[in-house]
């Protein structure tokens, strides 16, 4: 292969890299008679993108070394492997080269350290770095701001974040608002949910399947059903996470008959039902004390092979305790692997419940013997 030119090889490289066929594209790389910046960068960014972070980083420090300066692509693919992979250390590092090497004048490379410490859970410092940048912000980085601080846990300044970008003039997209409708639903803000959703309609976005599950999310936890049943039954496809949000928001609001109603509608459907929907309909049979048809949706998740979903098997722990089936509660109790203090609890609950007061304290002694989820007093 000596007669093929540089382009030749890095585009290899790269096609190899992007194919995630990583150890031929390292061959090649190790091949390559002239490695430039375009080099390395193929092949980190390789790395990178399959989530090879001991390799991405250990040619990211081998390309310093060489005396090679990574492009501004390459630091936004280091940059996301650490936001994805939750390496605040490594990320601070990257800040430090970016500060060295000027980097931090780069909208591209300054919006990718925001996602970095806001998806690291250092919202302060993503917050600083957003408002030290020079002018110039676009809307990927406005929107990132934004998804920090809805992911974290701070719902008013995501709101707060979003009305600043409206008034500079900064187009939202489809990452925009569900962002921000997420943030409108962790503080039940649906009259400014209601205002978003105005701007979503306006700006194209209405028919779009992750828009639509955000507002059916944002209007279902507002406590807002009637908004919410209307889109949900205006969507061109059964997207099971709308689904979702509406039968949660029927059983928190006390309609678990319209939640059933929805469930046994997603089975005929031949929807594919998750992991997320079997607890929901599971406290309605609790609440209405219908251990039929709770043996029944019990058979469905076994048949679905979902028993073994943690999430599910203390919903089904908890419905059998308040169906005061203790029988069958401690036989899944029994059969837990990974018990946690919902499943601990739930067990406890059901016996004290059920006037069993001896059997409580001594499950209850059983969890504080453990060490691993009781608190110190």
């Amino acid at each position: 292969m000596s007669d093929r030119d540089e382009f030749t090889w890095n585009t290899m490289i790269a096609g190899y890299a992007n194919l995630g066929r990583l150890t031929e594209g390292k061959n090649l790389f190790n091949d390559t008679p002239l490695k430039k910046s375009v080099t390395w960068s193929s092949l980190i960014s390789g790395y990178c993108q399959y989530g090879c972070d001991i390799e991405a980083f250990e040619f990211f420090w081998k390309m310093l070394i060489e005396g090679q300066k990574p492009s501004h692509y390459t630091m936004g693919s280091v940059l996301r492997l650490c936001s994805l992979k939750g390496l605040l250390q490594r990320g601070e590092q990257i800040h430090g080269y970016v500060i060295k090497t000027c980097f931090d004048s780069n909208v591209f490379v300054v919006t990718g350290l925001v996602d970095m410490y806001a998806k690291c859970k250092c919202i302060l410092e993503a917050e600083c770095l957003f408002k030290m940048m020079p002018e110039g912000k676009n809307h990927v980085t406005w929107t990132t701001m934004v998804t920090g601080y809805s992911q974290n846990g701070y719902g008013f300044k995501a709101i707060e974040c979003f009305r600043y970008m409206k008034a500079e003039g900064v187009e939202c997209n489809q990452y925009t608002f569900p962002s921000i409708l997420t943030a409108c639903a962790a503080v039940s803000a649906c009259e400014f949910g209601g205002q978003v959703h105005v701007c979503i309609v306006k700006s194209g976005f209405g028919a779009n399947i992750f828009v639509q599950s955000a507002l059916v999310d944002m209007y279902a936890k507002c406590r807002d059903l009637n908004s919410a049943r209307k889109l949900l039954v205006g969507m061109d496809v059964d997207d099971v996470v709308s689904w979702n949000s509406m039968i949660v928001g029927c059983v928190k609001q006390g309609f678990q008959q319209e939640a059933l109603s929805l469930f046994k509608k997603m089975h005929s459907r031949e929807m594919k039902i998750d992991d997320f929907t079997f607890p929901s309909v599971l406290n309605c049979f609790a609440s209405n004390m219908d251990k039929q048809n709770a043996v029944s949706v019990h058979c469905l998740i076994v048949k679905t092979g979902f028993e073994d979903y943690k999430l599910v098997k203390n919903a089904l722990l908890d419905m059998y305790a308040k169906l005061r089936r203790l029988d069958c509660a401690v036989k899944l109790f029994n059969h837990m692997h990974n018990k946690d203090v919902i499943s601990w609890t739930s067990l406890v609950t059901g016996y004290a419940h059920n006037g069993y007061y001896e059997e409580a304290l001594k499950y209850f002694c059983d969890m504080k013997i453990t060490d691993k989820f009781m608190q110190p007093f």
